[in-house]
């Protein structure tokens, strides 16, 4: 049976009356003493270990939670131990990016700056920062946890440098609302009852069902296109221009007489 000790278990166990049965494994993997035991088997081997891998954590179980290799599924302990699993997890996750529509942000201090004690303008100098444009977002800092108020005229999506006394302490990739890539439209009987009687000036065209009245209300607001007949009476200018300089000269010029001598 686990301690209740253990910080993996810490409140998880209430008062024993009596033994508990455990579960029965079949153990298929071992390994060094490296990890952390969270749960054993009775020759002292590991069943659940943790393993540190860079900033996060990796748990191994030695069986898999197959009905032929353990029961452990069936046991009173999977959903404790599966749920400290997820909440562990949970807490030291990184979204791959953010709303700017979402109030907080939670960010996890690297250990160094977690630990270190500084004055209270060190303390509020976390900054976002996106090329020129600089903010300083309501912050309050939980041990290493630091709860960052995004502010609300930061309305221009991307990716934002998380700086903190002149250092990147990671980036957030913030997108805009999921509202703005809504692609339903309104159809010409919705956008009537919208419009109401009070606007006159408002007039609702379908394509389908009058082509001629969309035409003429394109013309109506646009006009008629002239530039086409101005760009073919310029090229027409040009085409008699170069008539005139390549048949006129036979017509313009004048006789040269030559001297005979007496």
């Amino acid at each position: 049976m686990p301690s209740g000790q253990e910080p993996f278990f810490r409140n998880v166990f209430g008062a024993q009356s009596r033994a508990v049965t455990m579960p029965r494994v079949a153990p298929v993997l071992r390994w060094a003493r490296t990890g952390t035991d969270i749960l054993q088997m009775r020759d002292g081997e590991s069943y659940l270990a943790e393993f540190a891998a860079g900033k996060g954590k990796v748990y191994v179980f030695s069986a898999p939670l197959a009905r032929p290799y353990s029961d452990f599924t069936e046991h009173a302990l999977f959903v404790p131990v599966m749920y400290r699993l997820a909440m562990l997890s949970y807490r030291n996750e990184h979204l791959p990016a953010y709303r700017l529509t979402q109030p907080i942000v939670n960010l996890q201090l690297p250990e160094q700056l977690a630990t270190a004690k500084g004055s209270a303008e060190d303390e509020a100098s976390i900054r976002l920062v996106k090329d020129s444009l600089v903010l300083i977002p309501t912050q309050r800092r939980q041990g290493s946890q630091v709860r960052v108020e995004l502010p609300a005229g930061m309305d221009a999506p991307g990716f934002y440098q998380v700086q903190r006394a002149g250092k990147v302490l990671t980036t957030l990739a913030l997108n805009a609302d999921k509202a703005e890539s809504e692609l339903a439209a309104y159809s010409a009987d919705e956008l009537r009852r919208l419009i109401g009687p009070n606007h006159p000036n408002i007039r609702v065209v379908e394509s389908a069902a009058d082509a001629a009245g969309l035409r003429a209300l394109q013309a109506e607001q646009t006009g008629t296109p002239l530039w086409r007949y101005w760009v073919l009476l310029a090229l027409l200018a040009l085409l008699a221009e170069v008539l005139l300089v390549r048949f006129g000269r036979r017509g313009n010029g004048v006789p040269v007489r030559t001297p005979v001598a007496a």
